[in-house]
């Protein structure tokens, strides 16, 4: 019995420093958990208004991921609007896709993680008037800075009547737009600078030969345009090669 209790008395002086050791790991331990900073919480919204203002922030700042929380479920179109709605008073339009991934606690708050493309938003610049879109196409053309632009009312037609109005472009240029409004000139990626440069000298050449092989000194204006206006249609013909690479403008039998 003596040495029973010897050995218990041994046994119960190992076991409980170590247990002691044990809590203090254990309490160590759980401080430092609770000490951790705590992952930010997602921002929380409660109209359409807030969803825009969210995203007109992360817009500004080029961010490509953004989350938020909502007791609103809100649709697919509904993000979308206020996401172009936002890219517009950034002067950017939404071009590329964007997923949305949208969680449930099942107690009525909707977590939203909306994740943009790689280049889904494109740089434009706005135009509010067909003044400003005649005097930005004019611009564009004439220094080959081809820039997107956007309308809510389409100014695209002006875009197209101008380079009508200026074939000597029509070699290396197109008009272009999109089904999200956008639109704006753009070149052909089939023709070198060179190229053009010997076109447009080459047309320059042809043209100075039928004004001189046509009209005469002794004609009046109007005499002069039906002369020149004759010439071209008995002379020359579309050119259908021009389809190949899309040009928009094919009304100009100098386009080939």
């Amino acid at each position: 019995m003596t040495e029973s209790l010897l050995r218990r008395n041994i046994w119960n002086s190992i076991r409980i420093p170590s247990i002691i050791i044990y809590l203090l790991l254990f309490l160590s331990l759980h401080c430092f958990v609770l000490q951790k900073p705590m992952q930010a919480a997602a921002q929380n919204i409660s109209s359409m208004q807030q969803m825009e203002q969210v995203f007109k922030e992360a817009v500004k700042k080029g961010k490509d991921t953004i989350t938020f929380e909502s007791s609103n479920s809100y649709t697919t179109a509904q993000i979308q609007y206020s996401m172009q709605n936002a890219a517009k008073s950034q002067s950017r339009l939404l071009m590329g896709s964007m997923q949305i991934v949208r969680q449930t606690d099942g107690l009525g708050t909707y977590r939203y993680k909306i994740t943009m493309s790689d280049g889904a938003l494109i740089k434009v610049k706005i135009l509010k008037s067909e003044k400003a879109a005649v005097k930005a196409a004019a611009e564009s053309l004439k220094s080959g800075k081809y820039t997107n632009f956007y309308s809510e009312v389409s100014y695209y037609n002006v875009f197209y009547r101008l380079l009508q109005q200026h074939p000597e472009y029509n070699y290396d240029t197109s008009v272009w737009k999109s089904s999200n409004g956008a639109y704006g000139f753009k070149r052909s990626a089939g023709m070198t600078k060179k190229q053009l440069t010997a076109k447009i000298k080459a047309a320059d050449k042809a043209a100075q030969k039928a004004v001189k092989k046509c009209v005469s000194s002794n004609m009046s204006d109007k005499q002069k345009a039906e002369a020149i206006h004759n010439y071209i249609v008995n002379s020359c013909q579309y050119a259908r090669a021009c389809l190949k690479n899309h040009f928009r403008d094919l009304h100009s039998p100098l386009c080939g």
